[in-house]
């Protein structure tokens, strides 16, 4: 099953940009930051030099400051395409019922008025800068892309979806469940490691409505706090400037093996009476 992913190499709205075209199925390929991403990237960091290294003379500043966006460009172009060889374990850990229960009954809805194969486009996007900051580095499309590709229910899905759904569900319903996949569906987006901003869209799916509805919870999940975290390294790379070696130790205080089942589980043991996830172990 081929997955198209269309990856632009301008800074910008989806729908304006002028896209290179590859397939999921095809051997990884390099990224680069786009030319609009890159002068946007030296205005925002503009700002964080001007605090940080301001004892400093400019020509030193200019140049770490170049020094920093290469190996801000460096993060892109070193990040590649790596769905091929764990599609399996990957769906067990990123499983098709991992997202909300409305997700389904939305997709539901949609059968029950027969628009559930209509042709749909939904934008990925974040509202602010994480930290106050001015800007956002963009991680978690190889994983959105793996789980695209592994996206398929199974019996047992269904069973459970059988167990939450409301009971005068069409048992129909069911079995159009157990066909879908993501073989009808595009994905347009910046690429991995880049550069972003703040209600600018990052990834564009396309697809039959029922199934692009599905899978949203999960591309946010996979794309939020990978890119949170990977801005937050970013910060520390500025702060630390780009001779100093850095090293993650986050893991003891990590939500979790599984954060967002961590969350729903011991928030129902602190007292909340349900959660909106529909993934089960």
């Amino acid at each position: 099953m081929d997955i198209y992913l269309y990856i632009t190499d301008t800074y910008g709205y989806m729908c304006v940009c002028t896209h290179t075209f590859y397939s999921i199925s095809a051997k990884a390929e390099r990224f680069s930051l786009g030319r609009r991403a890159h002068a946007h990237a030296h205005a925002s960091l503009d700002r964080l030099w001007d605090v940080r290294l301001c004892e400093r003379s400019r020509t030193r500043q200019g140049d770490s400051k170049c020094r920093m966006l290469q190996l801000l460009k460096n993060m892109a172009a070193t990040s590649t395409n790596t769905c091929q060889p764990t599609e399996r374990s990957f769906r067990d850990r990123v499983p098709p019922l991992l997202t909300d229960l409305y997700q389904f009954t939305m997709a539901y809805a949609y059968w029950r008025a027969g628009r559930d194969q209509e042709t749909a486009v939904f934008e990925l996007f974040f509202r602010e800068n994480p930290f106050g900051g001015a800007f956002t580095l963009f991680a978690g499309l190889n994983d959105c892309l793996r789980f695209l590709r592994s996206f398929r229910f199974g019996e047992d899905d269904v069973e459970f979806l059988r167990s939450v759904m409301p009971p005068t569900t069409d048992p129909a319903f069911f079995q159009v469940l157990l066909q879908l996949d993501c073989s009808k569906v595009t994905v347009r987006s910046v690429p991995e490691g880049s550069v972003v901003f703040a209600r600018v869209p990052l990834m564009e799916v396309e697809g039959p409505l029922a199934v692009v509805q599905l899978v949203e919870t999960s591309l946010l999940c996979l794309v939020n706090y990978a890119s949170l975290v990977c801005s937050n390294a970013a910060r520390f790379r500025v702060a630390a400037g780009p001779d100093r070696k850095l090293l993650e130790m986050g893991l003891r205080r990590a939500q979790g093996p599984d954060g967002g089942l961590t969350a729903s589980r011991y928030t129902y043991i602190g007292g909340n009476d349900c959660c909106s996830t529909t993934g089960h172990t």
